[in-house]
């Protein structure tokens, strides 16, 4: 991955992270939504800001194979390739 497009998925990431952070202060959620942003987005934004950092960005943890790029757009957090996910979920994709 080329430094543009780490750069790209930085603000991405920064700016998903921003908004979950902010839908938290909204008085209207639903308690259920406001525990999965806690629990599961913001720690999934974070830890793929660390492997921004890290240089692991956008390889699979299952495989070492990048992540397509379309893949990264729709979720810049993923950990994983459409195929190891696939097989994790045991082919429902």
């Amino acid at each position: 991955m080329d430094v543009n497009q780490q750069k790209h998925f930085r603000l991405k990431l920064e700016g998903k992270l921003r908004f979950v952070r902010l839908s938290l202060n909204k008085p209207n959620l639903i308690a259920y939504l406001k525990k999965h942003k806690i629990s599961v987005e913001i720690p999934e934004i974070e830890k793929a800001i660390a492997r921004l950092n890290d240089g692991k960005y956008g390889l699979c943890e299952d495989c070492g194979n990048d992540i397509s790029s379309q893949r990264l757009e729709v979720r810049p957090e993923t950990r994983f390739c459409a195929e190891c996910l696939s097989r994790k979920e045991g082919g429902k994709r």
